[in-house]
């Protein structure tokens, strides 16, 4: 049988809580299990302008055209909700109704198959590269591409984590940043490293390559991301000794029974929040706590919890996502 996902566009909510609002309840309600944000399409906008629009100048519209005219200048980008597994169809269905309270409507959706996924992923991911210390290498592109930076080698499957995103580069950003020297932290020899909500690894991948002998564990909810994950780290590290002191877990397996030297939780502000007293447990004393996956409006909501929990020692922001770099108490 045809492995197939479903996908669904929207307008992305102009106002950022709305926006954290609607991605936490695609994933936490309707059984999303990866959402996108990108540019609006032209030919998908097209479809839904009044024919007017697409030939009149300004000057020649109606008052209630330059009214849509003026609305569609505060929709940039669309989001992107992916369905996958038992109940991808009733899921994204039930998902376009509640968008309604949301006064939006689906741009477009449509049933794709995993060898879509995979082709489109080919042709728009290209190496790159992140904080003058890593370069995002696309395992295609290894044999072609050479680079004096860390290569972070990576085949994209449908978990969070290409780097593509801000609150992935982000997070690079802090641990480049940390292990150069130039974050104020207390030196601290780095024995751990813990990654909540790995999705491709890519963050466990770039800290492993930064400390080598440290142990490390990825977790997260969804098992195609720990998939993607060991796939990844067997990229990156192509002899099995240097995966002896890594493992993967689902979320539902972990039980915190050690400290961490190094934690990232790239994940969204209302889980960080649910987090709050796994990551406290995990935390070693001067630890450093990567947290992302944070809109600007809910800066000040997580950091009223994790305020107690460490000393803020640094706030990275980009296009009105934000990432909270703290050392433990």
């Amino acid at each position: 049988m045809k492995k197939t996902y479903f996908l669904l566009k929207t307008p992305s909510p102009s106002l950022l809580e709305n926006k954290s609002l609607l991605i936490s309840k695609a994933m936490d309600s309707f059984g999303c299990q990866g959402v996108e944000e990108a540019n609006i399409e032209e030919n998908i906008l097209d479809e839904h302008l009044p024919p007017s629009l697409l030939y009149q100048s300004s000057h020649n519209q109606s008052e209630e055209e330059k009214a849509f005219s003026l609305s569609l200048e505060k929709i940039p980008n669309v989001l992107i909700f992916y369905f996958y597994g038992d109940n991808s169809l009733e899921n994204k269905n039930s998902f376009k109704e509640f968008l309604k309270e949301f006064s939006l409507t689906a741009l477009e959706e449509k049933e794709c198959s995993w060898e879509d996924w995979n082709n489109s992923w080919k042709k728009n991911f290209v190496p790159f590269n992140i904080a003058e210390t890593f370069c995002v290498i696309p395992e295609w592109h290894t044999s072609s591409h050479v680079t004096s930076l860390i290569p972070l080698i990576l085949y994209p499957g449908m978990g969070f984590g290409t780097g593509h995103h801000f609150t992935t580069q982000l997070c690079l950003k802090a641990l480049a940043q940390y292990s150069a020297g130039q974050l104020s932290f207390q030196p601290s020899p780095i024995f751990s490293i813990l990654d909540l909500g790995c999705g491709s690894g890519i963050l466990a991948i770039a800290a492993k390559k930064l400390y080598p002998e440290a142990f490390f564990e990825a977790i997260d909810i969804e098992p195609e991301a720990l998939d993607n994950c060991l796939y990844n780290l067997r990229l990156n590290f192509s002899s099995e000794n240097s995966l002896v002191n890594c493992s993967l877990r689902h979320r539902n397996r972990f039980v915190p029974n050690k400290r961490y030297n190094i934690i990232f939780a790239n994940i969204l502000a209302n889980v960080l929040l649910e987090e709050y007293g796994l990551i406290k447990k995990c935390l070693e004393k001067n630890g450093i706590l990567v947290l992302s996956g944070i809109l600007d409006p809910q800066v000040k909501e997580v950091r009223t919890l994790y305020d107690q929990l460490g000393q803020l020692k640094k706030q990275f922001s980009q296009d009105g996502w934000s990432c909270l770099v703290y050392e433990g108490h």
